[in-house]
């Protein structure tokens, strides 16, 4: 759910960036030809306008969204950290031997871990064959 969230986040930022730079750009070729049209008013000043603020503040809040869904893309979850930490232990007994573990219990665990879909089946039937032998 938490990826869902980030992907929904980065698409609502990055279609308020586009919008606000689009609408931005008009504001901006709107005020050039305003000024071509009034050439001989040389006192116009060039100062921010609240549309064109506006539309800043737009453009700033989308690349906050962006951000914010990008950093929830990223992060894993707690039970992600659990799952992959028993992974990596269940790799390390294998590797080095079980020593005072009951095998079966830990073929239990390691099926969870195909359950869940933290392995696949593959690295399952190699993780089991390497139990075994």
């Amino acid at each position: 759910m938490k990826k869902i969230f980030g992907v929904l986040l980065q698409l609502t930022g990055v279609a308020i960036l586009v919008v606000s730079v689009l609408g931005l750009s008009q504001f901006n070729c709107e005020r050039r030809i305003e000024s071509i049209q009034n050439a001989l008013n040389l006192n116009r000043s060039e100062e921010f306008e609240s549309p064109q603020i506006a539309f800043l503040i737009v453009a700033a809040f989308g690349l906050v969204l962006f951000i914010i869904g990008l950093i929830l893309l990223v992060t894993k979850t707690a039970n992600q950290r659990k799952l992959e930490a028993e992974l990596t232990t269940f790799r390390y007994l294998i590797e080095n031997g079980f020593e005072g573990e009951d095998p079966l219990l830990l073929l239990e665990q390691l099926h969870e871990l195909k359950r869940k879909g933290v392995i696949t089946d593959a690295e399952f039937a190699d993780l089991k064959r390497k139990m075994f032998e």
